[in-house]
């Protein structure tokens, strides 16, 4: 074999970096270096436990950055946001205090390097904890479905514990949960996160709710209308009388177990007492209710009671009928000179009555010859009492 010339190997060599240069610039074509943004990158903070040791938390936080990395382009397409994050370490935090922390960037491919952050470095408030418990409120929202009803709930969650900056934790009105129950006819069970509102309805955040979720079972049962019956016990001061009971709705739309339903036509609230009353008045109707029944949606419940004072009208009778005079003997009446009656009643009755309306007389059946005291009776239209008569007896001489 021939050796090969230094001619022939220098032009080898020649070739073979020409061929070299021109991948590499083939390469670069195709795959050149160039930056990449991404927005919105997680800050985690590591070392919280340690706050809380020191019963201290972090007043406010950021919660994201900006970065943009360098490499080459096929490459860096392969990055994915989701798996980018940064950290800040509180570990050795022990007092309230502002702090400034140092960026860790986590994530980064080892052929991407870090070419631009938007902060390096950020600044915490480190405050002591601050907490508050409140009682639970949980109200619904939406409806069931169409003849069905709410009829309670119960949560093993009583009271919940607040805890964060102490001019917030001081700001809530109520801490509560909405329960879902659109469409629902029958019971279920549903986990209600729970938040912290103001008093003008805001919700409050940069704080801790312990249970931050609810369980709660609730009860729906199906709903049936029914009437509603209203009575009265005792009686008006003298002089007044019930005139009319008006409550606000007459019937009351209730819910329970079907077959407890099927029975109720009606329900009644407890008497209204008229003992002594002598003016119309507004009374809190109280509903009795039946054993697994609930009303629904009929929390204000009233009925006006109209009390009047009675009318009167006064009449003189000369005479009285005489009934029943036994057979064979003659009546004297004459120790009877005139009787006077009072009568009272509604203003309507007694513009509709007149003297003969009432029947005065004196009943004799039985009697014997002689001289008898009698009691003196009489006969009323509808609605009518006597509130005054002159003469109750009479001495009638029989011969």
């Amino acid at each position: 074999m021939k050796k090969m010339s230094k001619d022939n190997l220098l032009r080898a060599g020649v070739s073979l970096i020409l061929s070299l240069l021109l991948w590499v610039y083939a390469v670069s074509d195709s795959n050149p270096m160039s930056t990449q943004s991404y927005s919105s990158i997680a800050i985690q903070y590591i070392g919280q436990d340690g706050l809380s040791a020191n019963h201290l938390m972090l007043q406010s936080q950021i919660t994201s950055v900006n970065i943009t990395l360098y490499g080459r382009s096929q490459q860096l397409s392969k990055v994915k946001s989701s798996a980018l994050y940064a950290t800040a370490d509180l570990s050795g935090i022990t007092e309230e205090g502002t702090y400034t922390l140092q960026l860790q960037l986590n994530g980064i491919p080892g052929n991407i390097t870090l070419s631009g952050i938007s902060s390096e470095y950020i600044t915490v408030d480190v405050i002591p904890i601050y907490e508050k418990t409140f009682d639970l409120s949980l109200d619904y929202s939406g409806t069931p479905s169409s003849g069905y009803a709410i009829t309670g709930y119960t949560t093993t969650v009583g009271e919940v514990s607040i805890t964060g900056n102490q001019d917030t934790v001081d700001r809530i009105a109520k801490v509560a949960g909405q329960i879902q129950v659109d469409g629902h006819s029958s019971d279920f069970t549903q986990s209600v996160p729970l938040k912290a509102y103001a008093s003008d309805g805001s919700v409050l955040g940069n704080i801790s709710i312990l249970p931050s979720v609810a369980d709660v079972n609730v009860s729906v049962k199906p709903t049936k209308t029914v009437n509603l019956k209203i009575s009265t016990i005792g009686n008006c001061s003298d002089g007044y009388y019930l005139n009319s009971v008006t409550p606000n709705q007459t019937e009351l739309t209730i819910a329970g177990d079907a077959s407890a339903l099927k029975s109720i036509d009606s329900v009644s609230a407890q008497p209204i007492d008229l003992t002594g009353k002598n003016a119309s008045f507004t009374q809190t109707l109280k509903i009795i209710v039946p054993d697994g029944i609930t009303i629904v949606g009929s929390s204000n419940l009233s009925a006006n009671v109209d009390i009047e004072a009675y009318a009167q009208a006064t009449y003189t009778y000369d005479t009285v009928q005489i009934r029943n005079i036994p057979a064979g003997l003659n009546c004297d009446l004459s120790s009877f000179s005139k009787l006077t009656m009072t009568v009272q009643g509604s203003k309507e009755i007694i513009s509709t009555i007149s003297q003969d309306s009432i029947t005065v007389y004196i009943d004799l059946d039985g009697l014997s010859k002689g001289t008898h005291t009698v009691p003196i009776q009489y006969t009323l239209p509808d609605g009518i009492t006597v509130s005054s008569i002159s003469m109750k007896q009479v001495s009638v001489t029989l011969q």
